[in-house]
């Protein structure tokens, strides 16, 4: 084995470039009942995300000895979207509209489960555009839109950030 030193450091990263987290896409693939044009069109207002973190949940057994954990379930934490908003406020109305889809409107009634979810697809890049893994998030909705600060004072555009809950997701690798 060679000496480990900053030619082999430099080297690797040459062969091996590092991921430029400003490279992404975010693909909402909208409930049925909204809109699949602003489903699509919100995608361009995606000024942050994140890969979701993913664990393993453990209890701990022992008949003898040390106790051991043993796993018994897999975790998904929730997916943090933030989005620009415009002029007109349709990103605001998107979200508002599927989180009055799924508590029913009016009546108050939590729509069916079926009904409510949609797909996420993040889509990373690498330098020259090239798709490098399609992070893919199944029967997602959102479960919190935070407030959405004014101020006189303010700098930058208006931002919504959005969390989601999913069931479980996939990262496929280019």
């Amino acid at each position: 084995m060679g000496k480990f030193g900053i030619k082999q450091i430099v080297g690797h990263i040459a062969n091996n470039p590092l991921l430029e987290p400003n490279r992404y896409e975010v693909i909402i693939n909208g409930p049925v009942a909204i809109d699949a044009a602003k489903a699509k069109a919100i995608s361009f207002s995606c000024s942050e995300a994140s890969i979701p973190g993913h664990n393993i949940g453990t209890f701990e057994h022992s008949i003898a000895g040390p106790k051991r954990k043993i796993p018994n379930e897999e975790l998904f934490d929730d997916l943090s979207l933030t989005f620009y908003n415009g002029h007109h406020m349709w990103e605001i109305g998107f979200i508002d509209d599927w989180m009055r889809l799924i508590a029913g409107e009016s009546n108050f009634r939590m729509s069916y489960y079926n009904d409510i979810v949609a797909d996420i697809n993040i889509l990373i890049y690498d330098l020259r555009e090239n798709k490098v893994a399609d992070v893919r998030l199944t029967e997602a909705y959102p479960i919190g839109m935070a407030d959405v600060p004014l101020s006189y004072d303010a700098d930058g555009p208006s931002k919504l950030s959005v969390n989601f809950t999913y069931h479980t997701y996939t990262i496929e690798r280019f």
